[in-house]
């Protein structure tokens, strides 16, 4: 059995070790760490390597920077074929084919202001934003503020109080950009009620969609159909189809009302003429004034006869006496203007209504003549003379000029009378809604007002769904209700649209049901669009 080697005196050797560190005895204590496996010592200092200062570096950033940036705009600022004068840096873009034609000659200073000017209005459109909202309003107007979302005031929503055009319409996209364009996404950004999709979680359309409001002829489509249009007397025969008052076409967006003429004439044209106008009525000649009643007077002499201290009879002479003096001009209250008094009384001749009235303030009995016309002014031979209007049809001028002249009036037998749907002259008031406000009396037909962004195109539907799959009749609603309280909501004898009709043809995978489809951001359907061309010069 061998014996390990003894360590040598001088205390730097290493077991397994190849190499022995000789500075032992210049330092004059062991080394610690000893040479390393391959010979080379640990405690070799690396050489030294001086650093750039902080500003050193900033410095070359600064340089580098500058240069990147000469180049880039070296780079940008040439000539290209882009099919402008200008750099390719400095060309945004085509504009869209609508905005092209009449800005080409002002170029970009037709809707940048600041474009095309000195230094220092360039440098002022830096820090000053450009009013693009005031710009586009120079060509298109609308119904309302072009600033506010849907051109109109709404209360606190989800979106901007104020709008900016470019939020929607941005240019230089090309010439064949569609810039009217909205995405689903954008119009969600707004709403209260977000939803996924029209077949999903669309919000139900509001009860009796689309009729919102009142109609202005009181027509009950339920009685009509039931009562009435399946008459064998019925002129024309049995109505069994909607086309026969009601037009449409496939380049039409709206189904209209053919008119009275085409659509009511044939059962109510007589009607018309059945009632008519009475405004005097002379009483017995012989009658002593302090024995004439006031309750034989008309509804229109009772309007024009206020009460006074004085004796109606009395009364009486002094009007008559003055309408057969002055004439037709006379025969409304003195307070009615020329103009009107004229549309009030038009084909009223002075001779006509002064000669009877001239003959009865002497005490004799007018002589009239037996012959009515077949329509307009004349004395109603009976126990007691009539000056009568007899109405020459649908829409007669008269008769509407005393309904308009009325309307500001205060209720009065006179108004009463002329508003009664049967017994009223021309039984206008059974077709007509004559309740409105003064002055306003829809006498068109007028289709029912629904929101101002909502559309819907009848043209493109038909001949893929019959009407009565939408407007089906309900039979069972009080529709007069409606006339006689003004205050009860507008109703319909047509059921209202609801979203499960359109969501049978419109959904995924369906027909298109982009919001857009049904929708319209401006208030008006198509805007108004005006060219000042002097601004382009």
């Amino acid at each position: 059995m061998s014996t390990p080697p003894k360590p040598p005196s001088d205390g730097y050797e290493r077991p397994n070790c190849r190499h022995r560190c000789g500075r032992g005895a210049e330092w004059g204590t062991p080394c610690s760490e000893g040479p390393n496996p391959d010979g080379t010592c640990p405690q070799s200092e690396l050489p030294c390597v001086p650093r750039a200062t902080l500003r050193v570096r900033r410095g070359w950033i600064t340089v580098w920077a500058s240069l990147a940036t000469a180049l880039l705009l070296a780079a940008g600022f040439h000539f290209g074929s882009t099919g402008s004068k200008r750099p390719r840096s400095a060309d945004p873009g085509p504009l869209s084919t609508s905005h092209a034609a009449f800005t080409a000659e002002a170029g970009c200073a037709a809707c940048h202001d600041a474009h095309e000017r000195d230094v220092a209005g360039l440098l002022k459109a830096v820090i000053k934003p450009h009013g693009f909202n005031e710009a586009c309003s120079g060509c298109h107007s609308f119904a309302g503020p072009a600033a506010t979302p849907h051109n109109a005031a709404f209360v606190a929503h989800r979106g901007p109080q104020t709008t900016d055009c470019r939020q929607c319409h941005t240019e230089h996209k090309g010439s064949l950009a569609d810039i009217s364009r909205l995405t689903g996404d954008q119009c969600q950004t707004c709403h209260k009620q977000q939803f996924q999709r029209f077949d999903l979680d669309h919000p139900p359309f509001p009860t009796n969609f689309p009729r919102l409001s009142r109609a202005t002829i009181k027509f009950d489509h339920a009685s009509h159909f039931k009562d009435h249009f399946q008459k064998p007397e019925n002129p024309s025969g049995p109505i069994v189809t909607c086309a026969t008052c009601h037009e449409s076409a496939p380049s039409r967006p709206n189904v209209t009302t053919a008119g009275f003429d085409v659509s009511c004439a044939r059962c109510h044209e007589l009607q018309t003429r059945q009632t008519e106008l009475t405004l005097l009525r002379l009483p017995d000649p012989a009658t002593k004034p302090q024995e004439l009643d006031a309750a034989d007077a008309t509804p229109f002499m009772a309007t024009r006869l206020t009460a006074t201290n004085q004796v109606y009879g009395e009364r009486l002479r002094a009007l008559l006496g003055g309408i057969a003096g002055k004439g037709p001009k006379e025969l409304p209250a003195p307070s009615v203007p020329s103009t009107n008094a004229a549309r009030l009384t038009a084909g009223l001749s002075h001779e006509l209504l002064a000669a009877p009235l001239k003959t009865w303030l002497k005490g004799e009995a007018p002589s009239l003549s037996q012959n009515a016309p077949v329509s307009g002014w004349y004395w109603f031979d009976d126990l007691t003379p009539e000056l009568r209007h007899r109405p020459a049809g649908h829409a007669d001028p008269v008769l509407r000029a005393w309904l308009d002249h009325t309307a500001a009036d205060p209720a009065s037998p006179f108004k009463a009378e002329l508003r009664h749907p049967q017994k009223g002259p021309g039984r206008c008031a059974k077709c007509h809604v004559l309740d409105g406000p003064a002055q306003s009396t829809p006498w068109t037909y007028a289709p029912r007002t629904t929101k101002a962004q909502t559309r819907f195109a009848h043209g493109t539907h038909l001949g893929l769904r019959t009407c009565i799959e939408c407007h089906a009749m309900d039979a069972t609603v009080d529709y007069n209700r409606q006339f006689s309280l003004p205050s009860s909501p507008p109703v319909s004898t047509l059921h209202g649209v609801t979203a499960a009709s359109c969501t049978e043809c419109h959904g995924k995978t369906k027909v298109s049901q982009d919001c857009r489809l049904c929708h319209r951001y401006h208030t008006e359907a198509v805007t108004h669009l005006r060219i000042p061309q002097a601004k382009w010069k």
